[in-house]
């Protein structure tokens, strides 16, 4: 399609070219999912711009608000917890511990990353070039603006993980009696 191809052309020419690389019509399960991305990215205003920005279809897919990340970490984090799961063991219980870990260690990065960013204003403060220009006030101001983009980031995933715990709540788990330690898993028999 052309760049300026409205919603409607888009999905016309997927819906064609769908036809042509679907595996049931001859087409491969490659082509197909690639048709299927690129109709994803373009049938969307946001995930659009990032890929006419620059961005390759498969970033331009990556989920783009907190919620939608919420979801996705949701069940990546659950297909991840349920491999371990011991009998007797709730899933979600699991799964809100790891959170409330994950949150605990992103809180502690983004309180250095503060004082970091209080330490590198300082240093700022009391460096002076004595003639010209101060090349290092430019040095430490990209440097600041670097820490503070990652404390953004941080935030953003504290954010994440409260969205997560509300979403973790929205399920419950029926859990498997678990077998007496003692009689482990052999059965006597008389």
């Amino acid at each position: 399609v052309e760049k300026s191809a409205s919603k409607e052309q888009i999905k016309r020419a997927y819906r064609k070219r769908a036809l042509k690389t679907h595996p049931d019509h001859g087409g491969s399960e490659a082509e197909f999912k690639t048709v299927a991305l690129a109709a994803r990215v373009l049938s969307d205003d946001e995930k659009r711009a990032k890929y006419d920005a620059g961005a390759s279809a498969d970033d331009a897919n990556c989920p783009t608000s907190p919620a939608e990340k919420a979801r996705q970490y949701l069940v990546d984090l659950f297909m991840q917890t349920i491999p371990n799961l011991r009998p007797g063991q709730n899933v979600f219980n699991v799964m809100r511990y790891t959170v409330k870990q994950n949150s605990v260690t992103l809180e502690s990065k983004r309180l250095a990353l503060k004082q970091e960013v209080k330490h590198l204003e300082n240093v700022k403060r009391r460096t002076r070039a004595k003639k010209g220009d101060n090349v290092l006030e430019r040095v430490l101001d990209g440097k600041i603006g670097g820490v503070k983009g990652d404390i953004l980031k941080l935030q953003e995933e504290l954010e994440v993980g409260k969205l997560l715990l509300a979403e973790i709540d929205n399920y419950e788990y029926e859990t498997e009696e678990a077998p007496h330690p003692a009689l482990g898993f052999f059965t006597v028999s008389m």
